[in-house]
């Protein structure tokens, strides 16, 4: 069975604004709640990639949303769709790249590879947008 592969957002903290949500993949197998969550931490300028391995983001206190991208088409291994993420290049030259700009990155990375449809990924990036434009303390 191939990996299950999701977008995490999480709130700003300690405001809620669009430009202060976190994003990041998260990887599952067989429909478990934990698995690898692959994100940036840092600031602009600073990024770098972290992994979290057995892990449930959604039991973070600023968990929001989990937004399924798929299906897989193509049957990588976890492990193959973790190397894929990791290796997408970080930008700490441009200032307004960020997580989410990163999350699009990461996914065309996965386009090129087959393992998910470019309508697949579009779709995906249009609910992580739709989540990310409802941060609660946007004016």
């Amino acid at each position: 069975m191939a990996p299950q592969l999701y977008i995490i957002v999480y709130k700003g903290d300690p405001v809620d604004l669009q430009s202060t949500r976190h994003t990041a993949l998260f990887i599952s197998e067989n429909n478990q709640a934990t698995g690898d969550l692959l994100d940036l931490g840092g600031a602009a300028g600073f990024f770098a990639f972290e992994r979290v391995e057995n892990t449930n983001p959604t039991q973070g206190r600023t968990f929001v949303k989990k937004i399924p991208v798929g299906p897989i088409l193509k049957g990588p291994t976890k492990q193959q769709l973790t190397t894929k993420i990791a290796a997408t290049p970080i930008n700490n030259t441009t200032r307004s790249w960020n997580c989410h700009t990163w999350i699009g990155d990461a996914l065309g990375r996965v386009v090129a590879e087959n393992w998910i449809s470019s309508q697949t990924k579009s779709s995906a990036i249009s609910s992580m947008a739709g989540v990310i434009v409802e941060a609660a303390d946007e004016e």
